[in-house]
């Protein structure tokens, strides 16, 4: 070979090489995520979740993503018979793989309701049943090749008009259903129906002549093959119980807020077991034999993964690592580390760009960690409900710097620049509006005088062009507010914007401001905020929940990806290259990286050098086909916007459900025309829950979780 020609070969090769390094790669963590089920088929186990299923071949030791075939599932049920495994999910039917999830095939003939929170096996492995919210059982006798309703004696929901089921277990021959008017009996392979309780259950579980029925009440035992059932909750304090798992003469119970209980005696009697763990809410059970001999029990929880206890319960473990489905709410650096805060696993950090994570919640009380801010080496962090932190030690320990401090989120935080510790660090309150500290944080004050909306989703500070700096709030509903170094009083600076619900701020240089909303995409402004324009050309995202700048890259995170603008917002190309999810809800960056964080879909990685170059194209600009966003916010406090969007007029509706599968309210019910919507679910009189919404558009259904946050 020439040595031109080979210098011009090596060329390209290197120039092919850097085109795939130039796109998103996901990093190892934080771990963890929502758990709802488990199985196993010999030493695999497999994990249900929220957007995924997991398998570990390794006792839980660490655990990969297997979802060829899955579109962001919310997986409820797992069952296995032989070399079968079948999932259930919330709005997608039901899914068998036969590889050990490696790939899934939907298996949905003659299902004709998709929600489906319970599977069951018949013991001699012929027989698949279903459970649906709003369809009642479903038999199939061929691995889910088709599928034929068994209804016949079932009580109806007066919620749904059908017969909806929230478990399944098989005592002998019959097979026991869990459903919110009882539980019911059959003992002809689900041809008919008895119900033998009122008692509303969640969880079920045989062993024996003994069986168990976890219910909003605690726990409930039958020894007469459910023809009548006598509480079994001494030392429970009667506490909800969401699920139950037996080996041998143990029996565990999973409840919401009260952790884990144990018992020796058939429910006699119970303890707490609560050691190690992060949280209290329990979704999912299992005890399995592990493979070095015993009985590994396996907790799975809301967004803090996966924990388990190889000593009936007395301590627990994190074991969750390759989870990398947990949601994060804020991102921040200090040099070499990287900072994730979530909604309940507290915050985690990474030194090596996401390679590896561990949690720096030493100090913190609320794990709920909605803002962080970074001032010089400095870390503060603010939480749902139990105010702001300061860590000095980049997250190793944490001090509360609350003292003046209403009682309620902190969800923004803007510090002031300097090369010494700031003299001005501004929290914005959930609801009570914008406090300052000219002391590092050991006092407070409000600062709130001609602020009209106290729902402040974002700060940010820019030069006001005389030598002093310019604060502005950006509030959902009210626009965009400032307030300058020399006058503690608010002006509304919202001419031109005509979307006043904002998401994000970003302050580039000199006067420019820049403002993500709720369906507008994002504005500009060259004034300081005294005038806006709308600048959206080449982006089709609408919902901007994040903006992010570096030197003269602007990026914006959005529910279509992310995007980046190299002229100030004129012009936006779509920079999503290996993304597997485009619903971003969070953007940071170092000095060499910038990091998204994905709904359920843990952090991502993109060399900062290596986008400009990108040829990714936008897509079109019009709704091309039906999708349900993730509401917004989310935790939320006691209203949430739900987005949609339709490519055609059809009819739609919107309902909320809980985790049972009880309807909670109809959001919307009738004829929309193409485009995209929204809708407000307004939960003031619900407690703190998981809840899921649930959009029918014509053959189109979707549904997604929302977490309700007193």
């Amino acid at each position: 070979m020439k040595p031109v020609r080979f210098f011009f070969l090596l060329q390209a090769i290197v120039f092919w090489i850097s085109q795939l390094d130039a796109q998103w790669v996901q990093t190892n963590g934080p771990c963890g995520g929502t758990v709802l089920c488990f199985a196993s088929i010999g030493t695999n186990l497999f994990a249900g979740a929220s957007g995924a299923v997991f398998l570990s071949t390794n006792n839980g030791t660490s655990w990969a993503a297997v979802h060829n075939g899955l579109t962001n599932p919310m997986v409820h049920a797992v069952a296995a018979s032989g070399a079968n495994l079948f999932i259930g999910t919330y709005g997608q039917g039901v899914f068998l793989s036969t590889n050990n999830g490696a790939d899934w095939t939907a298996v949905n003939s003659g299902l004709t309701s998709l929600v489906v929170p319970a599977l069951a096996i018949s013991p001699d492995g012929t027989t698949l049943f279903a459970g649906t919210t709003n369809g009642g059982v479903f038999r199939s006798t061929n691995n889910g090749a088709s599928w034929a309703a068994v209804n016949s004696g079932l009580p109806l929901s007066p919620y749904t008009g059908y017969a909806a089921i929230t478990c399944f277990v098989f005592s002998g021959t019959s097979l026991f259903a869990g459903t919110n008017q009882g539980v019911c009996c059959s003992t002809d392979n689900g041809t008919t129906w008895v119900k033998s309780s009122t008692i509303a259950a969640n969880a079920l579980v045989a062993s024996g002549t003994n069986l168990f029925a976890g219910t909003y009440l605690g726990v409930f035992r039958s020894t007469n093959n459910g023809a009548s059932w006598n509480p079994a909750n001494s030392g429970m304090q009667n506490s909800s119980v969401y699920a139950l798992a037996m080996s041998g003469s143990d029996l565990f119970a999973g409840t919401w807020g009260d952790g884990i209980f144990h018992s020796t005696n058939n429910g006699s009697s119970w303890t707490a077991v609560n050691s190690g763990l992060p949280k209290l809410s329990v979704w999912a059970l299992a005890a399995i034999p592990s493979q070095g001999g015993g009985t590994s029990v396996f907790a799975g929880f809301n967004e803090a993964g996966i924990f388990l206890s190889s000593d009936n319960c007395l301590t627990w473990a994190p074991a969750s690592v390759g989870m990398t489905h947990l949601d994060a709410t804020r991102l921040a650096t200090i040099g070499s580390n990287l900072f994730a805060c979530t909604n309940a696993f507290g915050i985690f950090r990474s030194t090596n760009d996401g390679a590896t994570w561990a949690a720096v919640n030493s100090g913190l009380s609320n794990w709920y960690i909605a803002s962080l801010a970074v001032n010089n080496t400095d870390l503060f962090a603010g939480s749902s409900s139990a105010g702001l932190f300061l860590s000095t030690n980049n997250g190793t320990s944490w001090t509360a710097v609350s003292s003046g401090l209403p009682a309620c989120g902190i969800r923004a935080l803007a510090a002031k620049p300097g090369r010494t510790r700031s003299t001005g660090l501004f929290a914005a309150t959930d609801g009570k509006g914008v406090f300052l500290s000219t002391n590092y944080g050991t006092s407070w004050s409000a600062v709130n005088s001609g602020l009209t909306n106290a729902d402040i989703r974002d700060l940010a500070i820019g030069a006001d062009g005389k030598g002093g700096k310019y604060l502005f709030a950006g509030t959902y509903g009210g626009g965009v507010f400032r307030m300058s170094d020399s006058n503690t009083t608010w002006t509304s600076v919202n001419s031109g914007l005509t979307e006043l619900r904002v998401l994000s701020l970003a302050a580039v240089i000199d006067t420019i401001l820049f403002a993500g909303t709720y369906g507008g995409g994002v504005y500009r402004s060259t004034d300081n905020g005294t005038s806006w324009t709308d600048v959206n050309t080449g982006s089709t995202g609408t919902q901007v929940r994040a903006l992010a700048v570096s030197d003269a890259k602007l990026f914006a995170g959005t529910e279509k990806g992310v995007f980046l603008s190299i002229n100030n917002g004129n012009s936006w190309t779509a920079v999503n290259s290996g993304l597997n999810n485009l619903n971003i809800q969070i953007l940071g960056m170092d000095s060499t990286n910038l990091f998204a964080g994905i709904y359920e879909g843990g952090i991502w990685r993109r060399p900062l050098g290596e986008i400009v170059t990108s040829t990714e194209q936008p897509t079109t600009s019009s709704p091309t086909e039906f999708s349900l966003s993730q509401n917004y916010p989310n935790p939320f406090n006691p209203t949430t916007v739900v987005s949609y969007q339709l490519p055609v007029a059809t009819h739609v509706r919107l309902e909320v459900y809980d985790m049972l599968g009880r309807k909670l309210a109809v959001l919307l019910d009738e004829v929309k025309v193409a485009g995209r919507h929204d809708a407000t679910f307004d939960a003031s009189g619900l407690a703190s829950g998981v809840f899921i919404y649930r959009l029918t558009a014509g053959s189109f259904v979707q549904s997604r979780k929302m977490l309700l946050v007193r």
